[in-house]
């Protein structure tokens, strides 16, 4: 399944790769233990096969990439996210990182920007010394003033303002 998912990257069908890899996770969380608190006892298991953090990383990365056709993967990463969180605490602090900056970022591409901002603001408390999770933050004003602009445009219209 997991080469299923690449096969339907390499056909530019990032959201049919997502749907095979959300399966996938699936079967992860059914063997993933509440006492292994990272990736590594997975890594063991199948080693030789894949490898557990790349396959992790790149479902994240092209649930963001899906979500720009249709906002539905971008949910769908935000709880891919979490229940990676959840299932893998202890992690290591730059898949931790990468992981909560992509929900914040989805909140943020789902136009709820008062989530997105409660979550950067943690973000960065957490991880004071990642420029990352500044950068993300930013971007949400400086990338996302598109859909922005017309709005406070509005507002200031109808405020007189």
């Amino acid at each position: 399944m997991i080469d299923k998912g690449y096969e339907c990257l390499s056909r530019n069908e990032e959201g049919r790769a997502c749907d095979v890899w959300l399966e996938v996770w699936d079967a992860v969380k059914k063997r993933a233990k509440p006492e292994f608190k990272n990736l590594d006892y997975l890594d063991k298991q199948y080693q030789g096969s894949f490898f557990i953090r790349n396959l992790c990383q790149d479902l994240e990365n092209e649930l963001h990439n899906a979500g720009k056709e249709d906002s539905g993967y971008l949910e769908k990463r935000i709880n891919y996210c979490q229940e990676f969180l959840e299932c893998f605490p202890g992690e290591n602090e730059l898949i931790i990182h990468n992981m909560r900056r992509a929900i914040a970022d989805s909140y943020s591409g789902l136009n709820n920007y008062e989530q997105a901002e409660i979550e950067f603001e943690k973000l960065v408390q957490d991880f004071p010394d990642n420029p990352w999770g500044y950068i993300g933050w930013g971007d949400m004003y400086f990338l996302d003033q598109k859909k922005i602009l017309p709005e406070l445009k509005s507002f200031m219209r109808k405020h007189q303002l």
